[in-house]
């Protein structure tokens, strides 16, 4: 990891750029507010002071819209501030999905979770282990994410299914776990974050691991849901006894929600199924299996 040194600047960062903007200008906020309402792009004082700050990004269409009107008013060059946002528009499509649905924007709203937008998974890596009577006992993720901008700090992951299991998560000594926030009993939220704000493309680990209960209903089926693109990914499943004779990898897209069998998995030993996939697609991707 590649920390932002104290007292260096990154030249290139958005909030950076937006703030010397305003400041040679020489406009307040309520201003900048003022001019940005005149040219039909309403904002509020706390989403500019989020932005100078850098603890929010516009990455949603909407915003994008406001910044183009913010390079009017500081009278800078057309995608000045825009080009420093640096997210892909697929990512930005994603991002603005994301921040619409009710239920993470709820979350965001109560317990004042990390913008989003400001990582992209790189690196996912999924186990789960079945034992012999078909239930689930334990799932590992240890996921890489990349700084998509410079500032960024932290970030939150949703763990389902919580009610049925303890969650232990853990950093790798870089990213520390810093809230481990139980939603409702099915849903616990884990936001992870740095000492410092990192440079963009800085990678940082973190893990989490699910123990399910003895108790718990036998499963046909182990997968993890990429809200975003990722590089690299891997889903393992470890069987205590011989794995299943008929087995799929399904993907099921995040849109529509309709599920398809895809080749099968490969099979390592008598126990293990397990799949990688490069540049992986957005939506849930499992593991099935005929009990």
């Amino acid at each position: 990891m590649e920390p932002i040194p104290d007292g260096s600047v990154d030249e290139t960062q958005f909030s950076v750029l937006l703030t010397r903007a305003i400041a040679a200008r020489g406009l307040s906020l309520a201003r900048v507010k003022a001019h940005l309402a005149a040219l039909g792009q309403p904002v509020s004082i706390a989403t500019l002071s989020y932005w100078c700050s850098g603890r929010s990004l516009p990455t949603r269409a909407r915003s994008l819209d406001v910044v183009h009107a913010l390079e009017t008013v500081l009278q800078v060059p057309r995608n000045h501030l825009t080009s420093a946002i640096r997210t892909q528009p697929e990512q930005q499509d994603l991002v603005s999905r994301l921040e619409q649905d009710p239920l993470v924007a709820d979350l965001q709203q109560r317990f004042d979770l990390p913008p989003l937008g400001m990582w992209r998974p790189e690196l996912v890596f999924h186990h789960a282990t079945v034992d012999s009577t078909g239930r689930q006992r334990s799932i590992t993720t240890r996921i890489g994410f990349r700084a998509v901008v410079s500032g960024a700090q932290g970030w939150a992951i949703a763990v389902d299914r919580a009610g049925e299991a303890d969650v232990e998560a853990r950093g790798d000594g870089i990213a520390p776990l810093r809230r481990q926030i139980r939603v409702s009993p099915d849903l616990t939220v884990l936001e992870f974050g740095l000492d410092q704000p990192v440079k963009r493309d800085t990678i940082v680990m973190a893990q989490h691991e699910v123990n399910f209960a003895a108790d718990t209903a036998p499963v046909t089926s182990v997968g993890y849901g990429l809200g975003m693109p990722a590089k690299y990914f891997s889903l393992t499943v470890d069987f205590v006894d011989k794995t299943p004779r008929n087995y799929f990898r399904c993907h099921a897209f995040p849109r529509d929600g309709a599920g398809h069998r895809l080749d099968r998995p490969v099979l390592s030993g008598e126990s293990t199924l397990h799949c990688a996939l490069t540049d992986a697609a957005p939506g849930y991707h499992s593991i099935e299996w005929e009990s």
